[in-house]
């Protein structure tokens, strides 16, 4: 959506066919083990990482899953550490337990 790519599959096909093509910024995550994770749309690290899987469960039904998204929230670190780099210069340290980071204009709901 935040690509202007239409959801009919008639009009994303023929915007594929037309080769218009423009320059998209891409961000990356680096875990502290030095694993590269590249992303497009959006990153986020801590406590909504680590409860998204259980809460996604419990949005389809599975409110069973919502135990586990309360004792992953339990075990979190109190004061974990995230450093951020900004085009490869300004380093920022801060201690959170959540960082989001979105390239995107648009959240859509639908993937929650």
């Amino acid at each position: 959506m935040s690509l202007g790519i239409p959801k009919d599959l008639e009009e994303a096909c023929a915007l594929i066919a037309s080769d218009n093509t423009f320059k998209l910024d891409v961000g990356q995550v680096k875990t502290s083990k030095g694993k590269k994770f590249v992303f497009f749309e959006m990153a986020t690290i801590g406590l909504s990482a680590a409860i998204y899987p259980d809460a996604t469960k419990a949005v389809k039904g599975k409110l069973s899953s919502m135990k586990d998204s309360a004792l992953t929230f339990l075990h979190q670190e109190t004061s974990p550490k995230a450093y951020l780099t900004l085009n490869d210069e300004s380093k920022i340290a801060v201690e959170t337990m959540l960082v989001m980071v979105s390239n995107t204009p648009v959240l859509e709901k639908t993937s929650w």
